[in-house]
C-alpha cells in the first residue's frame, strides 16, 4: 500500500508530493492493514477479509523482511541494491501483529515465527543499550556482526533518526499493548526502563536523545498518548498527569491527525478490546450479510463507545 494517499477532485492520488516517494510502501501501514483484516475475519467469520489479509502477509514476507536477519525493513522498496536495506524502523516493531500472523498464516507460520523472534530480540537488545530504555527512530545493521544499532546520523528522514522521535514515540504504546495481551516477560525490562524514565520527567516532551536529553521544550500528543498507554498497562499513577497534559493541549487547540490517531488507537486497544460489539445491533449489517462492509468497519468498532467507554483520554 502506498504510504501516502490523498483525495483530489474525487480521485485518490497515491503520490501527491513528487519527490517524497509516497508511491512506495511503509511497512507499518501494511502490518496494520493485515492485522485489522485478520481481526475482522475472526470477529465476523468473513473469509474475504482473511484472504485479503493473507495476501498482504505474503507480500510482506516477500518484500519487507531482511533475508538474513528476519527483521522488518522499512518498505517494499528497500531491496538489497539500496543502502536503506540495512535500516529498520522501530515503529514497525508491532509484536501483537507478528504473533497473530504466526498464528493465522499457517502456510508461513515458521517464517512469521522467525520474524517475531528476531524482531523482539532486536527491540529488547536496542532498548538495553541505555538506562532510559528508549530506542531510536531507526536502527542500522552492522555489516560485521549483523547487530542492529542506533545510526550515527540521518539514514532516511531527518537528523533526528538516531533519537527517540516521531517514529519511535509509538514504541511505548505498541510494546505495552503486546505485554498487556501476553504478559511476555522478555519485554518487561524494556517497559520498566521506559516507565522509570518517563516517571522521572516533569513533562513528556516531543523527543529525546537515547540518553534522555530533551530535544524540545514542549509536549506533543504523539509522545504523550503512548506514554499514557505505557503507564496504564504498568499500573503507574502517573497516567493521570499525562492524561491531563493531553487534555490541556486539546483545550488549546493543539491537535493533529497523527497525534489524534495514536490517541484513538491507544484507547481502542486498551479500553475496547473486551467489548462485545454486535454489528447487527448497530444496524450496519443485514441478516443476509455475514460481515460489515469495509467502509463500516470503523463505525462498528467505534459503536462500542455506547457502553460508556470514552474515546478520549481523560485524567
Amino acid at each position: 500500500m502506498c504510504w501516502q494517499q490523498v483525495q483530489r477532485g474525487g480521485v485518490v492520488v497515491t503520490n501527491p508530493n513528487p519527490g517524497a516517494g509516497a508511491h512506495n510502501s511503509a511497512t507499518n501501514g501494511d502490518l496494520d492493514a493485515a492485522y485489522a483484516l485478520l481481526l475482522a475475519a475472526n470477529k465476523w467469520g468473513c473469509e474475504r477479509y482473511r484472504e485479503r489479509a493473507l495476501a498482504v502477509c505474503k507480500a510482506l514476507l516477500q518484500w519487507c523482511i531482511h533475508p538474513r536477519t528476519n527483521v522488518l525493513t522499512v518498505g517494499d522498496w528497500c531491496q538489497p541494491v539500496v543502502p536503506q536495506h540495512a535500516i529498520s524502523r522501530h515503529s514497525d516493531y508491532m509484536l501483537t501483529h507478528l504473533a497473530l500472523f504466526a498464528q493465522e498464516d499457517t502456510a508461513n507460520r515458521q517464517n512469521w515465527t522467525a520474524v517475531f523472534d528476531a524482531t523482539r530480540a532486536a527491540l529488547v537488545q536496542l532498548s538495553s543499550l541505555h538506562t532510559t530504555g528508549l530506542v531510536p527512530d531507526f536502527a542500522q545493521l552492522d555489516a560485521v556482526d549483523e547487530m542492529y544499532r542506533p545510526p550515527s546520523g540521518r539514514v532516511l528522514e531527518t537528523d533526528n533518526d538516531p533519537h527517540f522521535f516521531y517514529n519511535a514515540c509509538r514504541v511505548p504504546w505498541r510494546l505495552a499493548v503486546y505485554y498487556h495481551e501476553t504478559k511476555d516477560e522478555a519485554v518487561l525490562p524494556a517497559l520498566l526502563a521506559m516507565q522509570m524514565f518517563f516517571e522521572s520527567q516533569q513533562e513528556v516532551v516531543a523527543g529525546y536523545t537515547l540518553e534522555g536529553k530533551p530535544l524540545a521544550d514542549y509536549p506533543a500528543i504523539p509522545f504523550l498518548a503512548p506514554v499514557w498507554c505505557l503507564f496504564e498497562v504498568m499500573g503507574s499513577g502517573h497516567s493521570r498527569r499525562v492524561a491531563a497534559a493531553i487534555e490541556g493541549l486539546q483545550a488549546q487547540g493543539y491537535a493533529s491527525y497523527y497525534g489524534e490517531t495514536i490517541e484513538l488507537l491507544c484507547l481502542l486497544q486498551l479500553q475496547l478490546q473486551d467489548e462485545k460489539v454486535s454489528a447487527r445491533e448497530v444496524g450496519l449489517v443485514t441478516n443476509d450479510d455475514v460481515c460489515p462492509s469495509e467502509g463500516n468497519l470503523l463505525r462498528v468498532v467505534l459503536s462500542g463507545s455506547d457502553a460508556g467507554v470514552s474515546l478520549q483520554i481523560k485524567s
